[in-house]
């Protein structure tokens, strides 16, 4: 048994993790408690749900593909078809800050995007 305090975007998270020890329990943990907090971010049912349209890439995929990777929690081979793809709505409803912030992190990396309420 390995218990594993660990932060992830300002949210402390406490794990016990049976079967895991060393590097492979705190990777475990780190990828259970970007989940979590992955989870957090999509809309509650009755809240004003977020759309986020995926323009284009840009010229600095690696970038975008990070900023995919962390807002919908994907690993990278999907991230990366995600960017290659032009034109297209994210498969996620997003809370408006939380889509903001996504189409402003794409921004930033260099891909064209808007948030678009549903």
């Amino acid at each position: 048994m390995t218990k594993i305090l660990i932060e992830v975007e300002g949210s402390a998270i406490e794990l016990i993790l049976y079967h895991l020890s060393g590097e492979h329990a705190r990777d475990a943990a780190f990828r259970l408690a970007r989940g979590i907090i992955a989870s957090d971010r999509k809309a509650a049912p009755g809240m004003s749900k977020y759309l986020v349209r995926f323009i284009s890439c840009g010229e600095r995929k690696i970038n975008v593909i990070k900023v995919i990777r962390q807002f919908m929690d994907l690993d990278l081979k999907i991230a990366k078809d995600e960017s290659e793809r032009e034109e297209h709505f994210f498969d996620c409803e997003f809370t408006e800050s939380t889509a903001k912030a996504f189409v402003k992190g794409l921004q930033r990396a260099g891909a064209t995007a808007e948030a678009v309420k549903k």
